[in-house]
């Protein structure tokens, strides 16, 4: 997806219409915070003048306090799954970098034709296996989707809802539209329950820390629902 963080508003303002929240604009967020070495808090960012995202659809992004500093820790490097409780209130005023260029509705010209083609090379096995039918149980709900799982590449950073993956292998192609896209550690509902027991609900430390550090050591996969085009 084409997006890109075109100024910034307040989260209280509503010259914008608000739109949804994506791994997409996720990204976009982290990526603009890096680039301009911005530093502020969830709390700034619902808080405080010009410090809610505003993308070249024409539309804000709101985040809760937590999540907005999920996206600060993460693009100042810090992945640990409560790195984001360094980000959320309390960073002092003078080690703060605030967004400088506002948006206002007029500013910028709004692209509406966002949508991408990201094209894959995969061995033959994958090529021939691809997609798959997964179902899954997690906390009693059971779900079907067909599939395609892969790591979390740089080159899928900004894949969305509607845009095309095209898989290629030996001059052969498989075209599929993007249904839903997920990110997060290839755990079952078994292998989370056992981490969440030993590091939210065991103040053991000795137990507590090899559990997350092994929560912190498995791959981020990168879970794309398909369709055939």
């Amino acid at each position: 997806m084409k997006l890109r963080v075109v100024g910034w508003t307040c989260y209280d303002f509503y010259d914008f219409e608000s739109g949804e929240n994506s791994w997409a604009v996720h990204m976009a967020v982290v990526d603009e915070i890096k680039k301009h070495g911005y530093l502020f808090s969830g709390e700034d960012h619902q808080e405080r003048l010009n410090c809610c995202p505003v993308f070249n659809d024409g539309k804000m992004r709101r985040f809760s306090q937590r999540g907005f500093a999920h996206l600060m820790a993460e693009a100042h490097g810090e992945t640990d799954y409560m790195a984001y409780a360094g980000y959320m209130f309390g960073i002092k005023l003078d080690a703060c970098k605030f967004p400088k260029n506002s948006a206002r509705v007029g500013d910028f010209d709004v692209e509406t034709d966002l949508n991408e083609i990201f094209s894959l090379e995969v061995d033959e096995q994958f090529f021939a296996n691809a997609p798959i039918v997964e179902t899954k149980t997690f906390f009693g709900t059971t779900t079907t989707k067909t599939v395609i799982k892969l790591a979390d590449l740089d080159e899928l950073r900004y894949i969305d809802v509607g845009d095309t993956l095209v898989l290629t292998c030996n001059g052969k192609t498989k075209s599929f539209t993007i249904v839903d896209v997920d990110r997060d550690r290839d755990l079952t509902e078994e292998e989370y329950l056992e981490f969440m027991t030993k590091v939210h609900y065991n103040f053991d430390e000795q137990t507590r820390e090899p559990a997350r550090k092994a929560y912190e050591a498995r791959p981020i996969v990168l879970t794309l629902t398909v369709k055939s085009k």
